[in-house]
Parts: C-alpha cells; sequence; structure tokens
C-alpha cells in the first residue's frame, strides 16, 4: 500500500504508539509484507516533533523503516530546536522486554538551553555549542558518551569565553568527567572546573574547582 500523507496526527500511529510520538508531519512511504509481518517505509517531514514523549524538534525531516512494526528505525535525520541544528539516527526496538534505545546525533552548532529543556529546565545557564552524542541500552538503562565544545557562556550571570565537557552513562548513572570553563583576566586565565555524578532519582555529586572567582 502507497501512502501519501500531506498532513498527519503522528500521535495517532497505531501500533507504535509506545515510541510517544507527536506533531504533525507530511508523509510519503509504503506498508508492505504480510499482514503477519508488515514493514513500513516513509520520507517524514515533521513539526513540534515528539518522540519519548519528548519535543526533540521544531522542525525535523527524516527516513522512517520498521521492518515488522515492532522496531523503528530513524536514519537521515536533519533537526531544527531553537537555534540548534542537528543530524543523526535514532532507533527504537520493542522486542525485548524493556524498550531498547540506540542513536548518534551530532550538533552542528546550537544553544545548550535549546537541548536541555527537552528534558528539565535549567534556568539561567545557556552557551553556544557543538558536540557529539552516542547512546544505547533500555530507556533506564542507557550506555553512552558526549563530548561538546562550549563558547559564550552564561553560568547563573558568571560568564566564561570558553569551554569543553566530556561526560559518559553506565547503565542510566550519568558521570560527567569534566566540564572545563575558562575566560580572561588580569592574572593569567580564570576558570572553573567541574566533575561528577547523576544517579537514580537524581541523586547528584558533584565537585567544583574555581580558580579565579570574584567573590
Amino acid at each position: 500500500v502507497d501512502v501519501d500523507l500531506p498532513r498527519l496526527d503522528l500521535g495517532l500511529l497505531k501500533p507504535l504508539a509506545g515510541a510517544g510520538l507527536g506533531g504533525h508531519a507530511s508523509l510519503v512511504g509504503s506498508l508492505s509484507g504480510p499482514y503477519a509481518h508488515l514493514s513500513a517505509h516513509a520520507r517524514i517531514e515533521a513539526e513540534n516533533a515528539r518522540v519519548l514523549d519528548f519535543p526533540i524538534a521544531d522542525r525535523l525531516s527524516m527516513q522512517l523503516d520498521s521492518p515488522n512494526l515492532t522496531s523503528l528505525l530513524f536514519t537521515d535525520i536533519s533537526a531544527v530546536r531553537g537555534k540548534t541544528h542537528y543530524v543523526g539516527d535514532f532507533a527504537l526496538d520493542f522486542n525485548a522486554p524493556e524498550m531498547q534505545i540506540n542513536t548518534n546525533l551530532k550538533f552542528l552548532e546550537g544553544k545548550i538551553k535549546d537541548v536541555s529543556s527537552i528534558f528539565v529546565d535549567l534556568g539561567n545557564l545557556d552557551a553556544d555549542f557543538q558536540g557529539n552524542l552516542a547512546l544505547n541500552g533500555g530507556a533506564y538503562s542507557l550506555n553512552g558518551s558526549s563530548q561538546i565544545l562550549l563558547q559564550n557562556i552564561n553560568l547563573y550571570g558568571e560568564h566564561f569565553e570558553k569551554g569543553s565537557a566530556s561526560a559518559w552513562m553506565e547503565n542510566g548513572r550519568f558521570t560527567l568527567d569534566h566540564m572545563l570553563l575558562e575566560h580572561p583576566s588580569l592574572n593569567g586565565i580564570d576558570s572553573l572546573l567541574v566533575r561528577g555524578s547523576i544517579g537514580e532519582g537524581w541523586k547528584t555529586n558533584m565537585g567544583y574547582l574555581w580558580d579565579g572567582a570574584d567573590l
């Protein structure tokens, strides 16, 4: 069956409701195969897109392939949220007892707040950034890593010129290997180094080393 839908409410896609899809899209694709083993393939252009009920993009284009309607593979993703542009791929597999996620994203340019606000409000914290993110595993037991470069950083009213961060996740536990923020001063370079972890129930353990803080 060939499908051409100029406007589709993604929340109505069944039996894919477990993916927490939302937003509106135009879709051109096909549904084929025996009834018990249907496969779907489509090109999607979406607005206000949501996956797992998270608002992932204001505008989004991607290829969707579902070989058996129990897994979703989103490839050739190009998305914009606020001032942030990212590309990559994202997969959901519903065959295991716990839904499995596999994602690789590259953030070409953007604002930290555009990404962080998908999950949590960090208040007056923002920066220009570039970076990458790779995650895989169960929705609540993810593994992966991320590296980012930062510029024009506003950390709750304190300003830094540049910075970098590296982090990983292991079985759902987030570890910030380092976040180093720097700005020039009369005495050279002032810096802030942050390391720590966030575990179950948002239990946080962070350490800070601030060289050149203005008290």
